[in-house]
């Protein structure tokens, strides 16, 4: 890729279990009670369901926007969508979140010591 130039896409593969918990790790669909042995009745209606959240063909797609809002400076937004539906992540106000939402709800994720976590050299 020439210098300068960003690439169109970058794209990365899991299996359904890495799909669940990128989901935990997004903190989308929890539910407020949790699901024990002896409440099944208070969390049928529950929103983490594996059986519905890890479909056969499951994805995720991120697009990083610079939007144009009225003459300002240009906001970066960041559009989140699960199979092709879009999901507001906790902490943005819609599923257009601005950049810099993103950054505050998830810096810790980001910054995490992936090779001191999982003991790579």
């Amino acid at each position: 890729m020439p210098d300068g130039e960003m690439p169109v896409g970058t794209f990365y593969f899991s299996h359904g279990t890495g799909q669940l918990l990128f989901t935990t790790t997004l903190g989308l669909y929890e539910d407020d009670i949790p699901l024990l042995h002896d409440n099944f009745e208070e969390n049928v209606d529950r929103h983490f369901r594996s059986s519905v959240l890890k479909p056969f063909s499951s994805n995720y797609e991120f697009v990083l926007y610079d939007c144009d809002e009225g003459g300002k400076e240009s906001v970066r937004r960041l559009l989140t969508m699960r199979n092709e539906v879009q999901v507001t992540l906790p902490g943005c106000d819609d599923p257009l979140c601005r950049w810099d939402q993103f950054l505050d709800t998830y810096q810790d994720t980001i910054d995490c010591p992936f090779d001191e976590a999982c003991e790579n050299e």
